[in-house]
């Protein structure tokens, strides 16, 4: 009836995964080796050759550079892993940092700060993380004698950019095998190969160095929400590691401040910490802020660049609150049925994504906000759940109304002139009709996601054991979700609100079904601590039961009432103190 956890519960978790046995061995043993464990071989991204080339001749001729990369936490790392290999062949004074502003620029290349490039005195731009939709810019960069490379991952245009050389897996006639890689992962393979190329050079550049780099590719992999499987999850999977051994300062002051002891850093930390603070900076601030952090040497730097950000995440977190509850109030429950599009020329487009998530989150649907971001236009962001594309959405918008459009299937971003406002929500709309019936008609399922299994245990299955077992699929991620278990039989003594709003519980367990099938009184919660701190303290197990931002059905739960809980187990190491916790997603009367 209940799940033995060993690890052939592990493997039986993946099999139903769809890895077959040698697929399973792989992805439970991740190697950081060309060609086995995930990794390929970078020679197989198409341009690759030509943008080496090009790179070499401009640091021969003593050119200068431009690293023009995004300004999320995907962009800002990627831009960081090139800057340190230029910084390691001593050619960092040649280069120069080019971050759009998220609000005044919005996504992508712009031809003003191209100007500035030209300005400058840079004639090759590196684009990370964007650049695949830029055909103008791109012909306005070459009509000033600039040359471009892009490296990005976003779903391409029909149309490519005139670029020496354009680097993104998911491009028509690109060999590389691994197509979910994010912008960070992609500069990665060319940075790995470019680094090849200097050793042949002589450059004294130690074997092994590029592994260091591992510790910002596995920052974007986790931060962008790209699939941790296949190569992705050796960039994660080591990028951790890299982290817990922290060799950059502002990473280091950032986590202290943060309260996280890096030797226990994992993939929540990142993206409920330190992910935030770097995408803070954009939001609330400029980009350039975040990348100082992650590449300074200078410790006082680090020091107020580490605040500075944190700052930043608590004044972010508390506009996208008030954001938040100014959309609720402007919507009318009773008509949302299939999107939500929604706006005000009097809102921020710099906190629009987190509050467009919070909607998914509620409604989910998928949801489309924008803002009025000046010199008139209104720049969005949209969100959307599994098995819904709002790029494939915002393709069927009528040719020429956005401004700019694109993003991932989850999210994406785009621009529309003043003008067209009131043309906007009916567009949209519409354009989600057209992208449904298309789905429908050409049976498209590649994007829609099967319900979830979970695994039966008791609670006294729920321990360091079972954590032990589960830290072999770490990091968890997309398309390696962290199991959902539904633990059988459960009575609660009370349940508790904290938070500052009150808007998480815990659950504090009365009774429980053991794997005896006989019901057991949990440990009084009194004593709990006592057991915890004593020296014969390894006889249970402490297990939290929570649910944060708990949803109406959850405050529900009554006492003396047996129930089936259905959540993901994990340990935490929050402010030193270890604890299992259950994250409760949904709980059911039981069935017996």
């Amino acid at each position: 009836m209940f799940e033995t956890i060993d690890l052939s519960f592990i493997k039986k978790i993946l099999k139903d995964r769809g890895f077959n046995k040698g697929e399973s061995e792989d992805f439970l043993n991740p190697l950081y080796i060309e060609e086995k464990g995930g990794m390929y071989d970078g020679r197989k991204m198409k341009d690759i050759d030509k943008a080496i080339d090009r790179i070499w001749k401009a640091i021969d001729s003593n050119e200068k550079i431009a690293i023009y990369s995004d300004y999320d936490a995907d962009g800002v790392p990627g831009a960081v892993v090139l800057h340190s290999f230029f910084k390691k062949i001593k050619f960092d004074r040649h280069v120069i940092i080019k971050i759009p502003h998220r609000h005044t620029d919005g996504f992508g290349l712009h031809a003003h700060l191209i100007d500035q490039i030209e300005r400058e005195g840079a004639t090759l731009i590196i684009t990370i993380d964007l650049g695949s939709s830029n055909v103008e810019q791109v012909t306005h960069a070459n009509s000033l004698g600039i040359d471009v490379i892009i490296t990005d991952h976003h779903e391409p245009h029909k149309e490519l950019p005139n670029a020496v050389a354009i680097l993104n897996p998911k491009q028509n006639g690109c060999k590389y095998p691994d197509k979910n890689l994010c912008g960070s992962g992609v500069i990665f393979k060319l940075v790995h190969l470019l680094i090849e190329e200097a050793r042949k050079r002589k450059y004294d550049i130690p074997a092994g160095y590029e592994k260091w780099l591992l510790d910002m590719v596995g920052l974007a992999t986790i931060s962008d929400m790209v699939p941790l499987i296949g190569e992705n999850r050796v960039f994660a999977y080591y990028g951790l590691k890299v982290l817990q051994k922290n060799k950059r300062k502002g990473i280091y002051h950032l986590l202290s401040k943060l309260k996280i002891n890096e030797r226990y850093l994992d993939e929540s930390d990142i993206g409920f910490s330190v992910s935030p603070c770097i995408n803070a900076a954009s939001r609330m601030s400029h980009a350039i802020d975040a990348f100082n952090l992650l590449s300074s040497d200078d410790e006082d730097m680090c020091i107020k660049s580490a605040s500075a950000l944190i700052k930043l995440n608590k004044l972010r977190k508390s506009s996208a609150n008030s954001l938040i509850s100014d959309i609720k109030n402007k919507i009318d429950v009773s008509k949302v049925c299939d999107i939500i599009v929604i706006g005000d020329e009097n809102w921020s487009p710099t906190i629009l994504g987190p509050a467009a998530s919070n909607m998914v989150r509620q409604f989910q649907i998928p949801v489309f906000i924008y803002a009025l971001a000046g010199e008139g236009v209104f720049r969005g962001s949209c969100r959307s759940i599994p098995g819904i594309s709002v790029v494939n959405i915002m393709s069927h918008v009528s040719e020429g109304f956005f401004i700019e459009s694109g993003g991932h299937h989850a999210s994406g971003g785009f621009a529309f002139a003043v003008e067209k406002k009131d043309l906007f929500e009916g567009e949209m709309k519409e354009a989600f009709r057209k992208y449904k019936k298309v789905r429908d008609n050409s049976k498209i399922n590649e994007e829609v996601v099967a319900d979830e299994p979970s695994y039966k245990i008791t609670h006294d299955n729920v321990d360091n054991f079972l954590i032990k077992h589960l830290a072999q699929m770490k990091p968890f991620g997309m398309k390696n979700q962290n199991p959902l278990f539904c633990i059988k039989q459960v009575s609660f003594r009370t349940i508790k609100f904290f938070g500052k709003q009150k808007e998480h519980i815990e659950f504090v367990i009365e009774q429980f079904l053991n794997n005896k099938g006989e019901m057991e009184t949990a440990t009084p919660e009194l004593f709990q601590d006592t057991y915890k701190y004593s020296p014969n303290y390894n006889k249970k197990d402490v297990v939290k039961y929570i649910s944060f931002f708990a949803d109406n059905e959850l405050q529900k739960i009554q006492s003396n009432i047996e129930y089936d809980i259905y959540g993901r187990v994990e340990e935490s190491n929050f402010l030193g103190k270890k604890e299992i916790r259950v994250k409760v997603e949904y709980i059911h009367v039981s069935e017996k």
